[in-house]
């Protein structure tokens, strides 16, 4: 297998259930916070998955006017590295066209 990162809007209201329960193997699913609605954020709807081979080392939720009136999720972003060479990479959701 090889390194992979999934991310968006799971639409998925439980951090460990339903459709999360999927991921297991070390798989790490992370909610980086509140990104739905984009205007009042209550729930942690939009998450990023990555597989055993990478570890989080930021995670976040980005806030702006432009995310709110582009979606009515708010963009999700995470910084990782691998555990062999500790690449570091970025990646940012784009539901809304922002990206941090």
């Amino acid at each position: 297998a090889c390194p992979a990162v999934l991310l968006g809007d799971f639409n998925e209201w439980s951090l460990r259930g339903g459709s999360m329960r999927e991921f297991s193997g070390g798989w790490q699913a992370i909610a980086p916070g509140r990104s739905f609605p984009s205007r009042q954020p209550l729930a942690p709807l939009d998450r990023i998955v990555l597989s055993p081979e990478w570890r989080c080392t930021a995670q976040g939720v980005h806030h702006s006017s432009l995310a709110t009136q582009a979606s009515d999720h708010l963009p999700v972003w995470a910084e990782f590295s691998s555990y062999e060479g500790g690449q570091v990479g970025r990646i940012a959701e784009a539901n809304s066209g922002a990206a941090r």
